[in-house]
């Protein structure tokens, strides 16, 4: 058993709508886990506060069973949902895969013909893998990758995989036929984002041609946390951040406290949406924003090709 992970069965047997607008399809999240051994810096699940640390990674090993029986409780009541695995923390970081916990789920989900999606910064094991490939119809896999320079990712993600592992897994998935996506996040307000065509490049050399976009959302807290990591940039992120029309909102973490993040003001998120979305139209490419922003009209090309907020694919929704 990895060191890090400590096993605590019953203790999060809860799973929660996670649809934030209206238009959104019904999504229920499955977070059967406490803590994350990737780390990244600039992650809020947690509050990031002296007192709420990302290790040892709690493992409800009982959820697999649990998820099942939600399931039937949902169909019981003709719901029938996207479900989210893992939203405030990542399905495949070893805690989860060593324990079995993340096959546990995925087979649940196969064996219930469910409708899901993974959104990761990991790769999975070839087992696993495998029980994607044999649920392709029903579940879509979006990678995330936000970082101009490895060297960057290595300071802020220090254990999530690296961008060429990401791409060989996406490459992986869209040779398997399953539904894939990518998630240019968390974007940082860089003062030059040029590098985001690159990204786009590389996922698009991998057969992927639809990136869901949105900036980093932080504490306080974080970005002090950033700038021991990175100093050379925090002033161009404060610069953004630090300002009196900085949207901020009240945010609920994984444990249940509240904290107060922060995003780059709307209309400098707007502008640099239409910055990307100009990059990927270039490239024959879509984008899509979370519909919570309220930009309307923003995803439109992207739901003529089926997707919406998050970059999930509409057909996965309306076959439903």
């Amino acid at each position: 058993m990895h060191n890090n992970t400590q096993l605590c069965p019953g203790e999060m047997l809860r799973i929660k709508i996670h649809s934030n607008t209206p238009t959104c399809p019904l999504i229920y999240e499955i977070v059967p886990v406490m803590g994350c051994e990737f780390q990244c810096t600039y992650c809020n699940a947690l509050g990031q506060e002296d007192t709420e640390k990302f290790l040892p990674v709690k493992v409800d090993t009982q959820y697999p069973e649990f998820l099942r029986n939600e399931i039937k409780k949902h169909k019981a009541v003709n719901k029938n949902p996207l479900y989210y695995y893992c939203p405030k923390s990542d399905c495949f970081q070893k805690p989860l895969m060593e324990t079995g916990v993340t096959r546990g789920i995925l087979e649940v989900l196969k064996d219930e013909q469910c409708h899901y999606i993974l959104v990761t910064k990991g790769v999975p094991t070839d087992d696993l893998f495998k029980l994607l490939v044999e649920t392709r119809e029903k579940c879509q896999v979006i990678i995330t990758y936000g970082m101009p320079a490895e060297e960057i990712r290595q300071a802020v993600e220090p254990c999530a995989a690296a961008l060429e592992e990401r791409i060989t897994f996406a490459k992986a998935c869209v040779a398997a036929g399953i539904q894939t996506a990518a998630i240019l996040e968390p974007l940082f307000p860089f003062r030059d984002l040029s590098f985001v065509g690159g990204i786009m490049d590389r996922f698009i050399e991998a057969g992927v041609d639809h990136f869901a976009i949105d900036f980093a959302r932080v504490t306080h807290g974080c970005l002090e946390r950033i700038a021991k990591q990175i100093p050379e940039h925090i002033d161009e992120f404060k610069e953004i951040y630090i300002r009196d029309n900085s949207h901020n909102e009240d945010y609920r973490t994984a444990n249940g406290t509240h904290v107060i993040r922060y995003s780059p003001p709307k209309e400098y998120m707007l502008e640099k949406f239409n910055a990307i979305k100009r990059m990927a139209e270039q490239r024959g490419s879509t984008v899509s924003i979370c519909n919570s922003f309220g930009f309307d009209g923003f995803n439109s090309e992207a739901q003529k090709r089926g997707y919406i907020c998050m970059g999930i694919n509409m057909d996965m929704v309306e076959e439903r």
